[in-house]
């Protein structure tokens, strides 16, 4: 496989309510996160369910829905670079002593 067909190839079939189900489960986890810092002091630790949130949300918009091949590409490079620089800070985090 070449790069324009990973990046352009239309998704699988997914039932509606299960694709729909699974972004509103996304979106209401990202709203109750922000409520949630809202109400509380900030830590370090805050950050992960931040990148997590983000990561999950990038990838389902970018692999689970149809978009013009333009729109496709550039969400799914999108959430790849999301995906690999959570794992490098992740990993930079580790290294300087957790969270």
């Amino acid at each position: 496989m070449n790069l324009r067909i990973i990046l352009t190839a239309p998704p699988r079939p997914v039932a509606p309510g299960r694709r729909y189900g699974y972004l509103a489960f996304c979106l209401a986890l990202a709203g109750w996160h922000l409520r949630w810092l809202a109400e509380h002091a900030w830590t370090r630790s805050h950050d992960v369910i931040t990148v997590v949130i983000v990561a999950l949300v990038l990838n389902h918009l970018a692999f689970r829905f149809r978009w013009p091949k333009a729109v496709a590409a550039g969400l799914r490079v999108t959430a790849c670079a999301w995906c690999a620089a959570g794992l490098c800070w992740w990993a930079w985090r580790m290294a300087a002593g957790g969270f």
